[in-house]
């Protein structure tokens, strides 16, 4: 076969060659930054990255770029750079993560990440749950539960899933409105919220994450509408209350997760519940060296005992005095002083 004859049938053969078809989903769990951007251009750019082990998918180069999460959940177009291609897009990208991480492996992430992670805004997109553990409590009664309010969750979701997969444009997003009502009440919420990140506002130090809470709830209004009505029809008031009081729990569980008050306030609510055992048992006395033995682990060292002292002093929770030489602290100091009870009281020694 001539040189001509094998150029134009490989010529034939590549002018032939199958079109790759388009995935109208991709979920991944970890990799690269650029292995999920190339996947979101040669495909319907709709992915999704979930973990039940978050240390794996927070450890990942993925994770480090947090810049480009946060363009996705803004619908912002996202461009990177290829060596092979250039410069690409990446234009109405839609990306959902859900991971579930035990703390040791976040508080690591945290610790390691290149990035400001509360400053940038990117964990402020998140709805974050970290309930009470269960262990010790979860008994077996030998009751069988039935599936069918899972298997219809699953069959819904999988409806959606089919429709989306199904679109033929899917950039040609259709909208939703709120009802006039429902329009009143989210505008009193954003100002709520605005209001609550000044100065000593329950948001004073959060502020990265209110400024987010209000589109959140919007968004998951949104979410819970098109779940359960038709997307004819406007979002209604109870449909939002609905998301607002979903999302005030997963706010109150951000906070505790990540604005955690200050050590001497937990030493001095630890004291505060150590201090109600005396109390109940009609103690109203200490010695001050008795808490520095005998009192929570993280007060028992007088540096962060006298700073917890003084936050429960300045809030009236307790008094403090000298009593010859000894230093007392009075648990009831809004009553009239005793010192047959002081006297009383100092010579005894129980311990809880």
């Amino acid at each position: 076969m001539k040189n001509d004859e094998v150029i134009d049938e490989l010529i034939a053969h590549e002018d032939n060659k199958p079109i790759r078809p388009k995935l109208s989903f991709v979920k991944f769990e970890g990799g690269t930054p650029e292995g999920l951007m190339q996947s979101l251009c040669e495909n319907i750019p709709n992915a999704m990255q979930s973990s039940s082990e978050g240390g794996n998918a927070l450890n990942t180069k993925a994770s480090s770029k947090t810049g480009q999460s946060n363009s996705f959940w803004s619908g912002d177009t996202v461009l990177y750079n290829t060596k092979s291609e250039g410069e690409r897009a990446i234009v109405d990208g839609r990306l959902t993560i859900n991971i579930m991480v035990q703390p040791a492996a976040l508080a690591g992430f945290l610790k390691k990440s290149s990035t400001d992670v509360r400053g940038n805004g990117f964990l402020s997109r998140y709805l974050v749950c970290a309930p009470i553990s269960t262990c010790g409590g979860r008994y077996e009664a030998g009751i069988k539960f039935t599936n069918d309010n899972i298997d219809a969750l699953n069959a819904k979701v999988t409806e959606l899933l089919t429709k989306v997969a199904e679109l033929e444009d899917y950039t040609n997003r259709k909208t939703i409105h709120f009802s006039r009502e429902a329009k009143v009440i989210w505008i009193d919420v954003f100002n709520d919220i605005e209001f609550k990140m000044g100065v000593g506002g329950m948001y004073q130090y959060a502020r990265d994450h209110a400024s987010k809470l209000s589109e959140i709830i919007a968004r998951l209004a949104a979410l819970l509408h098109c779940f359960e009505y038709s997307m004819d029809e406007d979002i209604s008031s109870e449909t939002l209350l609905e998301a607002i009081r979903m999302v005030a729990y997963f706010s109150g569980q951000f906070m505790k997760v990540f604005c955690a008050p200050p050590k001497y306030v937990t030493d001095a609510e630890n004291l505060k519940c150590w201090f109600g055992g005396y109390v109940n048992s009609g103690r109203r006395y200490l010695k001050k060296n008795d808490i520095l033995k005998f009192g929570p682990s993280g007060t028992r060292k007088k540096a962060s005992l006298d700073v917890a002292l003084g936050y429960l002093k300045s809030n009236c929770h307790i008094g403090e005095f000298l009593f010859g030489r000894t230093m007392v602290i009075d648990l009831l100091p809004m009553q009239p002083s005793n010192e047959a009870v002081i006297r009383q009281e100092l010579s005894i020694n129980v311990v809880f």
